[in-house]
């Protein structure tokens, strides 16, 4: 083992060669440490962030904003993007802005606790690899942040039936998010007369508030000849006026965007 302090001798690279040839050799030579020699050859990863980062203005350094009380480690890039990695989840986000997206290794989903206040905003998304699912954030008001599922079952609310159609009641629905873009299904009973109006209308609630025209269509599980549309309510026509039944299956198939 080689003590500590103990001086080594090197050539200076740059030395013009016929000068090391020379009486003043010596002058051509630098001595180190052993200490120094390791600096050189392997720096730390708080050496670098201490000196600035990496040559391209990169980083990897102890991180500056605290989650939940912890700090971290983070990679930064020479733009200022942020990785950073505390207590088992990776925040992505940028200065001045919010988290993007978190990625946990926890296997808890986000609690409302998951707020503005820990860089979250509407839209930001928490992935749980450990539970295989991924939320969306709808609300982010401190303390009572509120988070979606990416995909699952809801209860839409089946309202203001008019026309040909009366009483809707709701069996099951379920969506699913995908680049934001919601797919829904819902599936429901509802009561229909055709026998004085050939059309019918009512509305429903949506998972995730929409920005795009809500599209789709609604099928009802009868023999007789009847069409129905989705275009953000539920519309349905019929000539038949022999179309009068009670409690009639139904589902409706709609997309629209979110985000």
């Amino acid at each position: 083992m080689i003590p500590s302090g103990t001086k080594f001798v090197g050539i200076n690279p740059n030395f013009p060669t016929a000068e090391r040839k020379s009486a003043q050799v010596n002058a051509a030579q630098e001595v180190y440490t052993i200490e120094e020699i390791a600096l050189q050859t392997s720096p730390t990863l708080q050496q670098v962030s201490d000196t600035g980062g990496l040559d391209n203005g990169s980083t990897i350094r102890e991180a500056s904003v605290e989650r939940f009380g912890l700090t971290g480690i983070s990679r930064v890039c020479s733009q200022g993007y942020e990785i950073q990695f505390v207590n088992g989840v990776e925040y992505y986000w940028a200065p001045e802005s919010y988290v993007f997206q978190a990625v946990s290794s926890e296997g808890h989903p986000p609690t409302p606790s998951h707020d503005n206040t820990q860089g979250f905003e509407v839209n930001s998304v928490y992935n749980d690899l450990k539970g295989r699912l991924s939320y969306i954030c709808t609300d982010s008001a401190t303390d009572s942040a509120v988070w979606l599922p990416m995909a699952g079952e809801y209860a839409p609310g089946l309202d203001n039936a008019s026309g040909a159609v009366s009483s809707p009641v709701l069996t099951n629905a379920y969506y699913s998010i995908n680049n934001g873009y919601v797919d829904v299904t819902i599936f429901g009973i509802i009561d229909v007369d055709f026998s004085t109006t050939n059309e019918g209308i009512f509305d429903f609630s949506l998972p995730l508030v929409n920005i795009s025209p809500v599209l789709g269509t609604i099928t009802f599980q009868t023999s007789n000849q009847c069409n129905g549309i989705v275009n953000d309510n539920i519309s349905v026509f019929s000539n038949d006026i022999t179309f009068v039944i009670g409690d009639v299956p139904f589902v409706a198939k709609f997309t629209y965007r979110a985000y």
